[in-house]
Order: structure tokens, then C-alpha cells, then sequence
């Protein structure tokens, strides 16, 4: 009888999404822009701020939701990804995990945009918060069990790219931003007087005062396509070429749209990409360290190709080979 062994995919060291020299230049290059912004923030938004900007206007409604249907999607990827070999208790509190993590994306994309139109409002989703955590809970949970009842094969590099945007939401979006936004009360650019007398340049935080300009959320979630990186790394270079463009593009239109509405710096959109770069590369070597040590647990695939080998040999009372 043969033995069940790992595809050369799934045992392979994946290669770091971006290597030591790439991470070097755009380090150089953010820091020195997060210099030049700090002398220059407030000239370059009086010259280019348009508050009836339709780049501003639309990527402030819809400009942070390709990145909460990524982590949306990422969460039913990882879902589908997770070892199978658990205890049952175990296997149904992994699930229902999946399914509150799933809804929490889900219910940022519904309720955002919501909010920022004018014919609901914050007032209306406060009324309706009930609802949209409910319709929220139910999408993730439909999601979820399709993947159950289907228990699709979920490749390395898939698996990969799930944890890596979940990883990069957390860091980035929730810890990062969200706390930095509180603590360092700069005032967005709208906010401010004719003479700019309540401006602050970025690195002086004034601390929690309701002004949540520094850095930019919006921005943060349009870097979370950074993971598809994961996806292509073994793609060819063309396909690669392409799939960045496409991320790059993206990031940059979210933050150039930002800044012309008014409601964000230079420096606050600069901070959140460069912070989304290093983030990334952090959870990346996380990854990484994981999977090679030598207490890694059994892959996914793995433990599926056994535990269907198993029912197979206990349904017909003789042993399975799997090549």
C-alpha cells in the first residue's frame, strides 16, 4: 500500500512576496516622501482640494469596498481551507468562527456606503444596526455552509493569499489605522478654516479630540489587493505585470481621490500605503516561519486526501492507495 504524501505545492517554502531589495527601495521612498509631506501638506492640498471632485466623490462612497469583499471573500477561502482532521466540538467552533469573521467584512461593505448617503445617513444605520448585523451574519453563514456541503480542494497558494488578507486587515485596517486614527486627532483638510490656523502637520499628534484625518482608512483598505500577490507569485511575468497594475492602480486612485476631496493629507495617504507595504512583507515572513517549522501541523489537503482514504477503507473493508 502507498503512502499519502504532499504534493511538491503543498510542501514547497513559498518564496516572499517581495524581497529584501524591493523592500529597501520602497522604504527609502516612503520615508523620504513622508519628509518632503511634512513641509508641504497643507501647500499642495490648497492647490489641488476640489470638494466637488467626482473622483472624490465616488471614491469616497465606494472606495474602501474592493477591499471588504477581498476580506469577505478571504474569510470563505480560509473557511474552506481549514484542516479537517479536528475533533468534532472543535470542527463546529472553527465554523462558527469563520462565520463571525465572514460577517464582520460583510457588514462594513453593507453599512459604509450607507452611511455616506445622503438619503440614509449614520442616524438611519444606527436605527437599523440590528438588521444589517443580522442580513451580515446570514450572508456569511450561507456562504460558509455552500463551502461545507462543497468542501472544494483549496491550492497552497489560495490558502495563502486567505490568511495573508486577513492577517493584513487586522494589522493594517483595525489595529494601525483605527488606533491611530483616534489617538492623533489631526483635522482633515475640509475641516479647517480659510486661514488653515487648526492645521497640524503629521507628526505632532494632538491626541483623541474627534479629528480623525491621520492616516487614511479609505487608503488602507484599497492596499488589501497587496495579497493577490500571493496568488500569481508562480504565474507567468506577464500575469504578474498585469495583476499589479491592477493593485497599484487601485491604491493609487483611492488615495489621489482622497486628497482632492479634501478629506485627507498627502502624508496620511502615504503613511497607509507604505504601512500596507511592510505590514504585508511582516505577515508574509509570519507565514513563512509557520509553515516551515518543524511543529507545523498537517496542510489541509493534506488531512482530506486521509480522512478520505479512511472513510473509503472503513466503507469497504479494504485498504485505499492513494498515488
Amino acid at each position: 500500500m502507498s503512502t499519502i504524501r504532499d504534493s511538491p505545492e503543498e510542501t514547497a517554502t513559498p518564496r516572499p512576496l517581495l524581497g529584501a531589495r524591493t523592500l529597501l527601495l520602497l522604504g527609502v521612498t516612503w520615508a523620504g516622501l513622508m519628509v518632503a509631506w511634512a513641509t508641504s501638506d497643507l501647500v499642495l492640498s490648497q492647490a489641488v482640494v476640489a470638494r466637488d471632485s467626482t473622483l472624490g466623490a465616488i471614491v469616497r462612497l465606494v472606495g474602501d469596498l474592493p477591499g471588504a469583499m477581498l476580506t469577505a471573500l478571504a474569510v470563505v477561502v480560509a473557511g474552506a481551507g481549514r484542516r479537517r482532521d479536528l475533533p468534532p466540538r472543535r470542527d463546529r467552533a472553527a465554523f462558527l468562527g469563520f462565520v463571525i469573521l465572514g460577517a464582520l467584512p460583510i457588514a462594513y461593505a453593507l453599512a459604509a456606503p450607507l452611511a455616506r448617503l445622503d438619503a440614509f445617513g449614520s442616524d438611519w444605520l444606527r436605527t437599523h444596526a440590528s438588521w444589517v448585523a443580522s442580513l451580515s451574519i446570514g450572508i456569511s453563514l450561507a456562504f460558509q455552509l455552500a463551502v461545507e456541503r462543497a468542501r472544494p480542494a483549496v491550492p497552497a497558494a489560495a490558502r495563502r493569499w486567505a490568511w495573508l488578507t486577513i492577517a493584513l486587515n487586522v494589522l493594517l485596517v483595525v489595529v494601525v489605522v483605527g488606533v491611530l486614527k483616534i489617538l492623533w486627532g489631526r483635522a482633515r483638510f475640509y475641516e479647517l478654516d480659510a486661514v488653515g490656523v487648526d492645521f497640524t502637520p503629521w507628526f505632532l499628534p494632538q491626541g483623541p479630540n474627534g479629528h480623525v484625518s491621520f492616516p487614511s482608512g479609505h487608503t488602507a483598505w484599497a492596499w488589501l489587493g497587496l495579497p493577490l500577490l500571493a496568488l500569481v507569485a508562480d504565474a507567468s511575468a506577464r500575469t504578474r505585470a498585469w495583476v499589479i497594475a491592477g493593485i497599484v492602480a487601485l491604491g493609487l486612485v483611492v488615495a489621489i481621490g482622497r486628497v482632492r476631496l479634501g478629506a485627507h493629507y498627502a502624508s496620511d495617504v502615504t503613511f497607509s500605503t507604505g504601512a500596507a507595504v511592510f505590514l504585508l512583507a511582516l505577515a508574509d515572513r509570519w507565514l513563512r516561519r509557520r509553515d516551515q517549522s518543524p511543529r507545523a501541523k498537517p496542510t489541509s489537503a493534506a488531512t482530506s486526501v486521509a480522512r478520505s482514504a479512511s472513510e473509503s477503507t472503513s466503507s469497504s473493508g479494504k485498504p485505499t492507495t492513494t498515488d
